[in-house]
């Protein structure tokens, strides 16, 4: 474990291995940027040994803070799952993203590096079908949209 690891875990430790949510969070946003803006499955690894929780509890929360990026999740997709926005063709872009990157709410695309999950209302009702996308809003999505968000083009 480096040096810059030690000092964190010493800070973030120093009373308790036991850390709240807000806490872990703002360890693992320390972590990330030493380790260059990637939060590598190493220092993933030395957070599981140093506060002994299981590796499903950190992804767990990292799931829900979009600024975390690890090496298999660099993106996050969350599709609205409100009633207007699935009168919307909302499932369309579902059954798109199923199809097309093999991938179901819940899971990862590890091919293309993003979860994908559904979340409640986004509040863009008239402008449906929505996602967010690393934490950002995009209103009338299509499947272009989309695949130029997850393939960066």
């Amino acid at each position: 474990m480096n040096e810059d690891l030690k000092e964190i875990f010493e800070y973030y430790c120093k009373y308790s291995k036991q850390l709240s949510q807000d806490e872990l969070v703002s360890m693992l946003r320390e972590i990330q940027e030493v380790c260059g803006g990637i939060l590598t499955s190493e220092a993933l690894q030395c957070v599981c040994n140093e506060l002994g929780v299981k590796e499903n509890y950190i992804n767990t929360i990292i799931k829900f803070v979009p600024d975390i990026k690890t090496e298999k999740v660099l993106h996050r997709l969350f599709i609205c799952g409100g009633v207007n926005c699935k009168s919307n063709n909302c499932g369309e872009l579902h059954n798109y993203i199923r199809k097309q990157y093999n991938v179901s709410p819940g899971e990862t695309c590890e091919k293309y590096g993003f979860s994908y999950n559904v979340c409640g209302c986004l509040k863009h009702c008239a402008y449906g079908p929505n996602i967010k996308w690393d934490g950002k809003v995009y209103s009338k999505v299509t499947r272009e949209m989309l695949d130029r968000l997850i393939r960066k083009k």
